[in-house]
């Protein structure tokens, strides 16, 4: 979090890494997960789309992905960066 007087821009938020926002969110930052989910719910969705789902049960899984997301926090695997 930024902070106090000071206020991040809209701009200067959506080019942060994703890195860097799931750090906000591991230090329990609510609005930098929904940041998370805005960048990546479309791609979550679609995929689940692609493997058979339909459209209500592609929402249904990208939903609870990301509520699994949120609730796990901390003990959620990082992957290395893909070259």
């Amino acid at each position: 979090m930024p902070p106090l007087g000071r206020v991040r821009t809209y701009s200067a938020v959506m080019d942060e890494t994703d890195e860097a926002v799931w750090g906000r969110v591991l230090e329990g930052d609510a609005s930098s997960f929904v940041l998370i989910w805005d960048r990546h719910r479309d791609r979550v969705f679609a995929h689940v789309l692609r493997r058979g789902a339909s459209r209500h049960d592609a929402e249904d899984v990208a939903a609870m992905a990301f509520l699994e997301l949120w609730r796990g926090g901390p003990t959620c695997v990082r992957h290395p960066k893909r070259v």
